[in-house]
């Protein structure tokens, strides 16, 4: 299976930034794309980083939720994916670990 064209997967997020933007009536609006690595993330998308590792040339940052974290915990399976075209210049890959777990462990985990 290949990937969407870059173009594709840019006007996808244009339209999806938009709406984001338009349903926030102005009290969270996403921040500006970076320009370099000194930049700091907003207090408003603060709860969904679990990891900033801070300015430097091998930034690091984990954008999750502790559920989702378990969720990998728990997983039979984890894949991988790196993508490195549809990041920002000042990022070198976006890399994701989608999962695999049943419902019953996910049940069994809330209770």
């Amino acid at each position: 299976m290949a990937l969407p064209r870059r173009a594709t997967v840019s006007k996808a997020l244009r339209r999806h930034r938009k709406k984001v933007i338009d349903a926030a009536d102005g009290d969270t609006p996403l921040p500006a794309t970076p320009k370099d690595l000194l930049f700091d993330i907003p207090e408003s998308f603060a709860d969904i980083v679990v990891f900033d590792s801070g300015p430097g040339d091998n930034k690091l940052i984990l954008i999750s939720c502790h559920e989702l974290v378990d969720g990998l915990a728990r997983a039979s399976m984890w894949l991988a994916d790196g993508t490195f075209k549809v990041v920002p210049s000042v990022f070198f890959q976006l890399y994701s670990t989608p999962s695999t777990f049943s419902i019953c462990d996910y049940m069994s985990a809330i209770k």
